[in-house]
């Protein structure tokens, strides 16, 4: 990804997965979803979890994020995915910078209070096959969605995309299942860590069973991570293969994305070094058994 688009990009989602922790933190470290939209996750049966352990479905469903359901139906050959990928790199670096998108903020709650409004006169008027199809739609946009941003807390929280965690977890790595499980419970449904369970169950595994029953029972995330923010930035760099990058590029990235500053941390390159080395090592020095 090209540094002008990876700054745009960047700046682009940081705000809204920054809300989403913030959500999460005031929930107890846990994903609250509208109960409407879970519903229908579940009527439409997404299977988000299956694009873990495959990546090209993993790339396609995130793809989902800015597609409708005829154009995903078009996909037939890898030239199609290579194809709308470009495509969709496209528009999204067109949109996010452009001088409409620079000038966007946040909806205000009354703001927020007239869409929802709104929304509900459009279902009311809509026939039940439009409401069908637009329930379908959201649910392909969360699906896209819901991988990238587990995939991302996982970078964020274990120092490890939920990728690498459940391929580890597949060549027999019983601390990167639990570490998995912890981030996205329906991990369970793939059938390498359904055997697991079974094996450990049926042989009486306590230790492996202990800290599995620990790690289900406790939040994604637990209290507030500090200097959330940057961290996340973090995640995002992390997760393009770019946080190694010169300090003095990356710096350039916290002033552009607004995290210069005392708030976090964030002051010269010597301070930012040491946030970028604090961030490696609380992944280093965590112990899980």
């Amino acid at each position: 990804m090209e540094r002008e688009f990876l700054t745009h990009f960047i700046k682009a989602l940081l705000p809204q997965f920054d809300w989403i922790l913030s959500e999460m933190e005031k929930s107890g470290g846990w994903l609250n979803l509208p109960t409407p939209l879970v519903d229908n996750l579940i009527k439409f049966k997404i299977r988000w979890w299956e694009a873990y352990a495959d990546e090209k479905r993993f790339h396609i469903y995130q793809a989902l994020m800015f597609i409708d359901i005829d154009t995903l139906k078009s996909i037939q050959s890898e030239e199609d995915v290579k194809i709308l990928n470009e495509a969709l790199t496209n528009e999204a670096y067109e949109l996010i910078t452009s001088e409409e998108f620079k000038e966007t903020r946040p909806y205000t709650e009354e703001e927020k209070k007239i869409m929802v409004e709104e929304l509900n006169e459009m279902l009311v008027s809509c026939t039940d096959e439009e409401r069908k199809q637009f329930w379908q739609q959201v649910a392909f946009f969360w699906l896209g969605f819901i991988v990238t941003f587990f995939n991302l807390l996982s970078l964020m929280v274990h120092g490890k995309s939920l990728r690498q965690l459940v391929t580890s977890a597949c060549q027999g790595d019983d601390e990167a299942y639990v570490l998995a499980v912890q981030i996205d419970r329906t991990v369970l449904f793939l059938p390498y860590f359904q055997q697991r369970l079974i094996q450990a169950q049926l042989s009486y595994d306590a230790k492996f069973l202990d800290i599995l029953g620990y790690r289900f029972k406790n939040p994604i995330i637990k209290g507030k991570i500090r200097r959330r923010t940057l961290w996340l930035l973090f995640a995002l760099l992390d997760s393009e293969g770019q946080l190694d990058m010169p300090l003095k590029e990356l710096l350039s990235i916290c002033e552009e994305v607004g995290l210069y500053g005392k708030e976090n941390g964030v002051g010269d390159e010597n301070s930012l070094s040491k946030r970028r080395k604090e961030y490696r090592e609380y992944h280093r020095t965590r112990k899980i058994f």
